[in-house]
């Protein structure tokens, strides 16, 4: 049901989410890093219920991600959450 999607997701890590370069900024590594393991979440968790619609999927992972950005009271700890979330934003438009 969702094989599309997956397809999908993967092309979109493949040729966007690329391995950081060595000259990159920290802060760029670690978004990059991020939104990797954005992808792969998803991507699990899209496989592990193969009968909800991949979009659901990833509404709910946003959310989760909104939660715990809200949660958090420490500022370090936020940009992984925004990053995770831009990035499942970005992987619902593809999969729409």
């Amino acid at each position: 049901m969702n094989d599309e999607a997956i397809q999908k997701i993967i092309s979109y890590a493949n040729e966007y989410l690329f391995e950081p370069r060595s000259n990159w900024s920290k802060q760029a590594i670690m978004e990059r890093s991020y939104e990797r393991w954005a992808v792969d979440e998803i991507l699990l968790t899209i496989m592990d219920h193969p009968l909800t619609e991949a979009d659901f999927v990833i509404e709910g992972f946003i959310l989760k991600m909104e939660f715990f950005l809200h949660m958090s009271g420490d500022q370090a700890n936020n940009l992984i959450f925004q990053v995770a979330e831009n990035t499942a934003e970005a992987l619902l438009g593809l999969i729409l």
